[in-house]
This record gives C-alpha cells, structure tokens and sequence, in this order.
C-alpha cells in the first residue's frame, strides 16, 4: 500500500511540475528523476510503464486481452472474452483476426465409440440435436435375418451383424427349440428346455420332488438317476397333491416295510400322506414302471387292521372324512410310478346286513343314494331277469321311492359275475325296467334311466347259481336332462 501511495505521489509531481512554467518550477523539474522528450509547441511527457492519464493509454492491442483501462492512473488489465456457447461439441476459442470469439463444430466430440449407432454429428442449430451436445445422433445399423429362433446384434466394435441362438430368459442358453447356421457354417442347436425361466437350464441343480426337468436331461425328479425317494418309512411320508395333478415316486433302493390286504409279501414300499380338510371320495391312480402297483389307504400308517381301500393300480376311497390317511404303493420290483389324487363329492356309504334276501326286508336306498356295501353269500335266488343267464343266483333286494321324476343311475363293483336290474312296483311281480350283465366286464354292471315318481326295486344279482359274493352298489340320483 505504501508502494501504492509513493507512486501516486511521484505521478501528481510530475503533474503539477509541467503545468507551472516558473524558473523556479524548471530548476526544481531537473531534480525529478524522469527522462522526459520535448517536441512541438505543447510538450507532452512520457510516462512510465503502468503509468496512465487516458484508457487508451492502457491498451496492448490484443483483442482477446479485452479493454485495458486506466484507473487512477494506473493501467488495469481487461476481461478477457467469455467465448464458451456451452455447447459440448463445439470447440470455442477467441480469434485476433475476426476480433471475435469462434465456435468450431466437431463431430469427434459427439462419437460415442459405438459405430452401431451410426456417426454421431455436431449440428446444434439441428431440431433434432441434443440442447445440452448439440449432437445428432446416426442412423444405427439395423441387423435382422428374419428368423424368430435367432437374436441379431450389431458388433460395436466392427459394425458387423451377428447372430446367435435365442435366450429369452438371459440364463446364456439357447431355446432348445430353435437351430441356426452359424458363420462357419455349422448347424447350432439350443440345449435349454425352458427359455422362459433363467433357472431352468443344463447346467442347474436338479430338483428332486418338484415336477420340472430343471436340468433339462428329459429326466423329471425322481426319474432323474441323481434323485433318490425319501419317504421309505411312515417316519418320512411324502405329501399327496390335491389338485388333480400327479407326482413322481419312486421304489428304487426302497424296501419291504409294510403289508397291505391286496399286495402280497416281498414287495418295495414307499409312504405317502394325505390331508383332507373336507369330507370327499378319493380316487388315486398310479401308472409306472411295473405292474401291478398295489394301493393301500390305511387310517394308521403301515398298520393293516387300519386299511381302509386296498386295489391294484387305480383305486376309488368313497366316502372319506375329514382327516389324514396313509397311502401306500407296494411294486414287486425297482422302479419309477406317477401317482396322482382327485378328489369327488363325498358319497354316504353304508354296509348292508344280509337281512335283504327278498322282498320281505328289502334295505332302503335314501333319496340322496350313496355307496351300498354287503354280499349274496348265503341268500336264496328270488328274482329273475332278461339278462345274465336269466340270473338264477342268489339276489339282495333294494327299494328306492322317488318323489318326483328323477334319472337313477346304478353300477355295481362285484367278486363275482353279477348283474343288475330294475323293477316296478309292487316288489314280488313288478315289471322289469332295465337289466345289465356286464359292463364293461363279468366284475361290473351299470344302468342308467329316467323314472317317474313311484317306489322301486333294484336287485343286486348273479350269472348262474353258483356266482354270489361281495358287491359294492353305488347309486347316483339326479334330475333327467
């Protein structure tokens, strides 16, 4: 600041020595050490460097320096131009030759290094460019061989068009479904089994009890040689699907734990449990490797006095309540077995006396029918029909009595050769309605018909007097179409 002060002073010196024209002013003028040229008729001194009276004195001549100015007489440096547009891919810079700030368009500033885009340019007046770059962006390479079972790419690096097999589910394997000709030529073929799920592919872990090939080796769950069945005991049961759909089972590496009344000794055996939350008839079905593949429904698990249904292959539980049951699947030898559980309205069952012999005591069938289990052995031959040998066996008697027009449909399940038939009242000399001996075979019988309201007879009988045993009548009542 002192610096500042001495100079100033020096300056006003100068000043007032120049404007006084005294001797006594020049005498003193010579004790100023200043360096000063007279010319012309109004002498003008020269001042030192930084030293200023006018702006123009300040000046450098550089444009792009800005506007020097003189501020106390000291020259102060200008303000050098604000070129920048703040446009990303113009190169801004101030030029001595126009006298004014340029703004040059380059295109390198716009490229993205990827050629499959196409070449970005720098046209910011462009309605179509970037407000922020100024950039335009090109017109992207458009690969496309017009086949679904491929997915084309533009290479950034070359901008050349590739191709490979479809992935839709991004797990980086092929639809098993789709092929291609590759560069060289070769025929490329997919391995993944279900493009629609990024866990499912031939490289994913199998899981054993889930019903999906998740490997994708055409081997489901236990099917699969790296799976194994657990549910060897009544410890380890596996848990039966109610919704119609089937699993897979397995008796490999299992053994012969259990009993049942159908399937004899020395068989492989595995446990299953079902829970019914509502009273339902149950049918299960199994289908496998060997045959036959024995089904046992038991109330508790592997204990045989329990066993509710017991039948090879298909098996229909009518009239199950509420609860757990234990199914187990018996096979004589190792292998593999789709089981599958649907389930049907609960039917009534009800075990008959053998106090139906004839018309005298016929068991009453209720409105809602239902599940009719007993035997002939030991009954007498009361009734004859028009089918089955004119039926000369010994016959259980039934009455049903409709209330209003209703379409009756019987069948019946029998260890022996049986057949079925139908009367009007009164029970000794009605007419037959309907009679049926085999259907489909000698083990089962079926009718079907519409009747009015009235009271009627059906006879549950046999082929020739020697054919009496077990039956199972199952009666359907429904209103006619």
């Amino acid at each position: 600041m002192k610096k500042i002060v001495l100079i100033k002073a020096i300056f006003l010196v100068v000043i007032i020595n120049f404007s006084c024209c005294s001797d006594e002013s020049s005498q003193k003028d010579s004790d100023i050490n200043m360096d000063v040229e007279i010319t012309g008729e109004n002498p003008v001194p020269e001042l030192p460097e930084g030293f200023c009276r006018f702006d123009y004195e300040c000046s450098n001549g550089i444009y792009c320096d800005g506007i020097e100015v003189c501020v106390d007489g000291i020259c102060q440096p200008g303000v050098q131009p604000d070129c920048d547009d703040h446009i990303a891919c113009t190169r801004d810079s101030c030029s001595e030759e126009l006298n004014a700030c340029t703004h040059d368009y380059d295109d390198s500033l716009c490229d993205d290094g990827d050629v499959c885009n196409g070449i970005e340019r720098c046209i910011p007046n462009s309605p179509f460019s970037n407000r922020e770059t100024g950039c335009v962006g090109g017109s992207p390479i458009y690969c496309n061989d017009n086949n679904d079972c491929t997915e084309d790419y533009c290479d950034s690096a070359t901008g050349e068009c590739k191709k490979k097999i479809r992935d839709a589910d991004g797990d980086g394997y092929g639809d098993r479904q789709c092929s291609m000709i590759d560069d060289e030529g070769n025929r490329i073929t997919g391995n993944d089994c279900n493009d629609q799920d990024p866990e499912i592919h031939p490289e994913a872990e199998e899981i054993c009890n889930d019903g999906i090939d998740n490997n994708c080796d055409r081997m489901v769950d236990l099917y699969d040689l790296r799976c194994f069945p657990e549910n060897d005991t009544c410890s380890t049961p596996d848990e039966l699907p109610l919704d119609g759909g089937s699993v897979v089972g397995s008796t490999r590496t299992m053994r012969d734990d259990y009993t049942t009344g159908c399937g004899g000794t020395s068989k492989l055996d595995v446990v299953y449990i079902l829970h019914l939350s509502e009273d339902h008839d149950v049918s299960i079905n199994v289908l496998g490797d060997f045959r036959p593949a024995v089904i046992s429904v038991q109330s508790v698990c592997g204990d045989r006095g329990s066993e509710i249904y017991c039948a090879e292959n298909s098996l229909l539980a009518r009239g199950l309540e509420a609860g757990d049951y234990y199914v187990i699947v018996e096979g004589a030898t190792q292998g593999n077995f789709n089981i599958s559980v649907e389930l049907a309205p609960y039917t009534n069952v009800y075990n008959v006396p053998p106090t139906n012999d004839n018309c005298s005591s016929p068991y009453v069938i209720p409105p809602e029918g239902g599940l009719f289990i007993g035997s002939t052995t030991g009954m007498t031959n009361d009734f004859t029909a028009s089918c089955g040998n004119n039926s000369n066996s010994p016959d259980a008697v039934f009455e049903l009595t409709l209330t209003e027009r209703k379409t009756v449909t019987l069948s019946t399940t029998t260890t022996y050769d049986g057949t079925l038939h139908m009367h009007s009242s009164p029970c000794v000399g009605g007419t037959e309605i309907v009679c049926n001996d085999d259907y489909p075979d000698t083990r089962h019988s079926r009718i079907s018909t519409t009747v009015d309201a009235g009271t009627y007879y059906i006879i549950v009988d046999g082929y020739s007097s020697s054919n009496s045993g077990n039956y199972e009548m199952n009666v359907v009542i429904s209103s006619p179409p």
